[in-house]
């Protein structure tokens, strides 16, 4: 019997593999298989691929990354967890693992919830976010694998529809649970951070990111955002040669 592990992104697949022992170049045959997008940001309707990956496209347009080459076609990767559902779709027994301290990944517990109404699956909650863990940290949990109650999954399914309809920018933990937050929801802490003197760019992501428990492209888009609308002010350039540049300085005006 295929026992398939469904993961919210690369790190934990890279962790997890490492845990059960499956180390292989081919991830399309190992047990573990990552969701290739960060549901937490972005729009969830209309609920096709190619509305993603456009807006994956929009968010490093002011990096230019190789990935997405400017006027260039959208990459396949992108436009498409086909190959994650037709793995799921196959697999004798699947085991969902997530944590609720991170919010791309409880965005991804949900949204396996919806997808999975019917399918009987085992879930594993990790108390810290599992791309963060190490191997040794995931390798004792692997006993812990349960099959998700009626009651959990019909709860994370109301909340997941509840979010496809408000479809805000972003999603984000509350006491309450998973909640929208609109496209400005990051902009004060990045003003603050930034500070009237002047902070460099990397420490400003990165202690939002800390702070606020979210992913660093959708905040270095935030920056070039509020740089263009004359909110922050910088002393270079934002980008060179597709890079971010983190010693550019930026204040607040």
């Amino acid at each position: 019997m295929e026992t398939l592990h469904l993961v919210p992104g690369e790190s934990a697949a890279e962790s997890l593999r490492v845990a059960l022992g499956t180390i292989t170049t081919d991830h399309s045959a190992a047990p573990v298989q990552a969701y290739p997008d960060d549901l937490s940001s972005g729009p969830l309707r209309p609920d096709d691929p190619a509305t993603r990956a456009q807006w994956w496209q929009t968010i490093h347009a002011h990096s230019r990354p190789d990935d997405f080459p400017s006027g260039g076609p959208i990459p396949t990767r992108f436009l498409a967890p086909t190959a994650f559902w037709e793995r799921a779709n196959t697999a004798d027994r699947l085991v969902v693992w997530f944590s609720t301290a991170a919010n791309h990944e409880l965005a991804f517990f949900h949204a396996m919830c919806d997808r999975l109404p019917d399918r009987p699956f085992d879930i594993v909650q990790v108390s810290g976010p599992v791309g963060a863990c190490r191997p040794k940290d995931l390798e004792p949990l692997l006993a812990a694998a349960r099959p998700i109650t009626e009651i959990e999954r019909r709860a994370a399914r109301a909340a997941w529809q509840r979010l496809e309809h408000e479809n805000a920018t972003f999603r984000v933990i509350t006491p309450a649970g998973l909640a929208s937050a609109p496209v400005d929801h990051y902009d004060a802490a990045l003003l603050e951070t930034a500070g009237a003197q002047g902070t460099p760019l990397a420490i400003v992501v990165g202690t939002v990111m800390a702070t606020m428990n979210t992913a660093d492209s959708p905040l270095y888009w935030r920056v070039a955002a509020l740089v263009e609308s004359g909110a922050l002010i910088a002393d270079g350039p934002l980008v060179i040669n597709g890079a971010h540049v983190t010693r550019t300085r930026i204040r607040r005006a």
